[in-house]
Formats: C-alpha cells, structure tokens, sequence
C-alpha cells in the first residue's frame, strides 16, 4: 500500500504518523504525571484550607459564635470541587456539614464516625492529617479546632475538629481536559507543518523528480532523444545533470553496440563458413546464411526447435563419443555431448564430420566447436563454425592421386608399387603363399612414338593398361614404372601350382597386346616381353625381386620378345656373356 504512495505524500505522511505516534506516547507518560502533580498539589492545598479554617473556627470559638461558624462554613460551600465539609464543637457536636441530616448530632453518629482513627489522630497529634481515597478519588483532611477550658484547668484546652473532603476527579478532568487540548493543539501544528512540508517538496522536490521520472519512462519507451533540464544547485538538480549525461553515454553507447551488433551479423551472415550456436543444452538459438544454404534448412525450421544432431551423421556421432570417452577417460554419450565434450574442458574441438542436408545429400565439413561463456566463466552455450571441405577433399585426392598414380594411364606409380607388393610380400610371409612380379616392356613402342607422334603413342600406352587391368585379376595389381615398362603383382599364389597360373596369365596378356589396334586412325600393332619373379624364391626383399623380374624381361626380349621368361641363376649369367 506505501509503495502505492507518492513520495510528496508519504514522506510527510510518515513523518506525520511518527510525530503523532510520539504525541500520543508523550500524552500518556505525561498524564500519568499530571494527575500525580494533581495529587500532591490538591493535597497541599486541602492543607492550606484546614489551616485557614483552623483560624477562622478558633476565633469564632473563642467568641463563642456558632453563627460565625456557620458562616464560614457557608462560604466554601461555593467551592465546585468541595466535596464534604464539616465543622464540629470540642463538644462533639456538628455545628455545620454539607450533609445537612448530621447538623446538631454528636460526630460519632453521623457518617465522619468512619473516619473515627484519622479524626484521633489529628486530635492527639494537634496538626493536620490527610490522605487520598484512591477508589474515589477523594483527598480527606481534618484538623483540630481548640478553645480555652477552665473547667478543666487553667490551662486546659477542648478541641473540636474540621474534615475537609475534596473531590480530586473535577480536578483531574480539568487537568487532563487541558492537556488533551494541548495535545491536539500540537498535532494540529504539526499537520499544518505536515502540509507546508508537502507543499515546499511538492514545490522543490516532488515535481522535478516527475519530470525525471517522466523522462526515464519515455526512455523506456524508446524515446532517446528526451533530455533532463535540470535547474538550480541542489542536489536533485545535481542528481538530474548526472542522469541526464549518463544517459546521453547511454544513447551514445547504444548506437555504437547497435552498430557493432549490425556489423557482427553483417559479417557473420557474409562469412564463408556455417555458424551455428546453441544453448548449453544443445538447442539451436541462432544460426547465419552460409549454413542454411549448406544444410537447406531455413532459419525459423531449426532455431528453437532441434539440436545440431538432427544433420550429422548418427554412425558418426556414435564413433566419435568413442573415441572422446577413451581420449577424456570418462563418459560421453552419443549425441550433444560428442560435439560439445571437450569445449566445456576449455578446449576448441576440431573435427571432420559429415552433415546431412534436408534433402537427404551429404556434404564433408571441418566443424570447430567452442564454448560460449559469461562474466563469470560460466558455459551460456556454443558456437559450431563449419567449413565446406568438398574441394578441400578432392584437391588432396588429386595431390594423393598424383603421388601414388600415373597421370596418364592411371595405374599405380612406382610409389605406390613398393607399397603394394610390400603389402603382398607380408600377407605371403604370414600365409605361405607367393607373389610374383610382373616386368612387362612393349615391343616396337619407340618406333610408333618415333613416326606417330607422342600423343599416339599415350594413346598406346593408355590403351595397354586397359587390356592390361582386363587380363589380370582384380586382387592383382597393375602398374606402370615409366615409359614402356609396366609391372604386375600377383598375390595368393599357391607353390603347387604357381607357375602354372602365372604362364596363364602371361599368355593371356601378351595375346591381347599383340592384338592390331587403329590408335588415332592409324593402324599399330605391338608386343610385349615378360620377365617374372617369384617371392620368396627369387628374393627375399623388393630390391632383389625387382632385379630378378628384370634380368627375366631382358631374357625374354633376347629370346625373340612376345614371350615370358621366369627368373633363374643361369639367366644373369647369360646376359654378362
């Protein structure tokens, strides 16, 4: 309900609760003291009177006038807060009381009987007793009125009595009647001060402050260019310049992150790369133009509906939360986590992965995942940047294709040669089996390079590693070392029957290069010379292999060429001669 409250209003307002409060407070503390003042003054004065009609009573005793008495009497009974007076002879008659029934009768027969001990006391003792009936409000008095009697001596003395009852309440409500009137006077000062006080803040304080609030408001709304005009050298004029400049930082700095933002998207949405970022929990919240053109998908069918699992590869994600749970030694499931595992270590993560388009076509990226934090360290979510890798992938392929092949004929090179028939000679080892090598040279290919050209003659040699490949088997390997000379692997060979397969195959191919082809329009026929090698028989490493195949091909092309020899010891000696 406060909180509802202006400030003009409740400032004063509490200001004027806790005046009244402490009004209210004061009233009682001070009431309590006033009706003892009231008290203790009454009682002075109940005093005060005893003694003044001691004197009076006493002269008209000693002239023996009961008129006088009477007349005394009659004179205070004008008094309002009297209560009871009564004026007794020493001979214990009432001469005068306000209560008219005890006039003429002894005291101890009226009602003054019941205050028999304080009438003795003050008899005995020749001085005034007093004493407040509280149940009553009453304060009681007698006193002792003497005259001289000789009968009783020279000396001697009888004394009556005057009892004075005063009613202390009319008193006390004049009293307290007057304090209330107080009271309400200072609260009523105080709610005057009250409003002067709200008019000076409303005046001074109150309506600046609305026009600072009035401008934060339509701030809020989006108005910047609303300003502070605060005047004067108070503090609130203070407080509105210091406002007013803040917010003019403000505006400042909010055009600079605006365009700073604009920029960020800008280049983001203009980056060659797919940026992608999701929630710590792997939704997607926003993601830029490269990648809906590399995925397919629109921005408003992803952001805030699915996670980046829904275009990879499940196989791959599966196979990659393998490999992190051995490489981190702990946990990590297939899905979110096998993208985002070791971002949330600190790391950038950088891997290949396969994305799936909408339309069902798969695209080669390199994605590194990072993790977004805040001020205080703590992980937000992630940013995915992925790059298209498909040329990437195929300018490698061309690199390995161009160490590890022939560009012309595409077969093997010497390169890869080494690499396979090592691969064969190991699988031999481990199997018992053989592998032979191939030496294969063409005959008469430098007269056809000679007289047709070098592009016919790539032609030819294009045209050999065809029939080549189609002669031998596709566990075989064909390859072409350079120029004329090609090799053949052939692997699995059992020792039984060894060089039976190998003739085959060697009379399979030196029949279908010998076969007349039309290269070009021209009209070619060729042959070619076999050399074969055996492992383990021939040699027990590549090196010795390939001398041995070759000296075999040499052999073959002295025999008359269009003809395969095997290796032995005799023919190295035959060609030395």
């Amino acid at each position: 309900m406060l909180k509802q409250l202006p400030l003009r209003f409740l400032i004063p307002t509490l200001i004027m609760a806790f005046c009244v409060l402490v009004s209210g407070l004061g009233y009682l503390v001070v009431r309590g003291e006033t009706a003892s003042r009231v008290v203790e003054r009454s009682q002075h004065f109940v005093n005060m009177e005893l003694n003044k009609l001691q004197g009076l009573i006493e002269f008209a005793l000693h002239n023996d006038s009961r008129n006088l008495m009477r007349q005394i009497h009659a004179g205070k009974l004008s008094e309002p807060d009297l209560k009871h007076l009564a004026l007794v002879h020493p001979s214990g008659e009432i001469i005068a009381s306000t209560n008219q029934q005890d006039i003429g009768n002894q005291w101890r027969n009226s009602i003054l009987d019941q205050y028999a001990d304080t009438i003795q006391q003050a008899l005995s003792q020749h001085r005034s007793q007093t004493r407040l009936v509280e149940q009553s409000n009453l304060i009681e008095g007698v006193i002792d009125v003497c005259s001289s009697d000789f009968s009783i001596g020279l000396r001697g003395k009888s004394c009556g009595f005057i009892f004075y009852q005063l009613d202390l309440s009319i008193r006390l409500k004049a009293a307290i009647s007057g304090l209330f009137h107080q009271t309400m006077y200072i609260i009523g000062a105080i709610a005057l001060g009250m409003l002067m006080l709200i008019l000076t803040l409303d005046l001074l304080v109150n309506r600046r402050l609305a026009i600072i609030h009035q401008v934060l408001k339509q701030w809020r709304k989006g108005h910047r260019s609303m300003r502070i005009h605060a005047d004067g050298g108070d503090e609130i004029a203070a407080i509105g310049q210091n406002i007013d400049r803040l917010l003019q930082k403000f505006a400042e700095d909010e055009q600079a992150l605006i365009y700073s933002q604009r920029l960020n998207e800008a280049i983001i949405h203009s980056a060659n790369f797919s940026m992608i970022t999701t929630d710590k929990d792997g939704l997607i919240t926003s993601m830029n133009t490269t990648a809906q053109k590399m995925l397919g998908y629109r921005e408003r069918d992803l952001v805030g509906n699915h996670s980046p699992a829904l275009f990879h590869d499940a196989n791959e994600v599966t196979i990659r939360a393998q490999e992190l749970t051995e490489e981190l030694q702990q946990t990590v499931n297939p899905g979110f986590d096998a993208f985002v595992a070791k971002a949330k270590m600190g790391y950038v993560d950088e891997h290949k992965w396969t994305y799936i388009r909408k339309d069902g076509s798969r695209v080669p990226v390199r994605l590194s995942v990072s993790a977004i934090r805040d001020n205080q360290g703590g992980i937000t979510g992630f940013l995915g940047v992925a790059q298209d890798i498909t040329e990437q992938l195929k300018a490698e392929e061309r690199l390995e294709n161009m160490a590890y092949f022939d560009q012309l004929t595409q077969l093997p090179n010497r390169t890869l040669y080494h690499d396979r028939l090592e691969q064969a000679m190991f699988q031999a080892k481990r199997h018992d089996t053989a592998v032979a090598v191939l030496f294969l040279d063409l005959d008469r290919f430098k007269y056809v390079n000679d007289t047709l050209g070098h592009e016919t003659g790539d032609k030819l040699l294009i045209n050999v590693a065809d029939l080549l490949c189609g002669c031998i088997r596709e566990s075989d390997t064909a390859c072409r070392l350079g120029g004329d000379e090609f090799t053949v692997i052939l692997g699995n060979l059992h020792p039984a029957t060894q060089q039976q397969d190998i003739g085959r195959i060697c009379d399979k191919i030196i029949d279908a290069i010998s076969q007349p082809m039309v290269i070009s329009g021209h009209p070619i026929e060729v042959g070619v010379s076999i050399g074969v090698a055996i492992y383990p028989d021939h040699g027990s490493n590549i090196t010795r292999l390939n001398k041995a195949a070759d000296v075999a091909m040499y052999s073959a092309k002295d025999a008359g060429r269009g003809c395969y020899y095997f290796y032995s010891p005799g023919l190295e000696l035959n060609l030395k001669h």
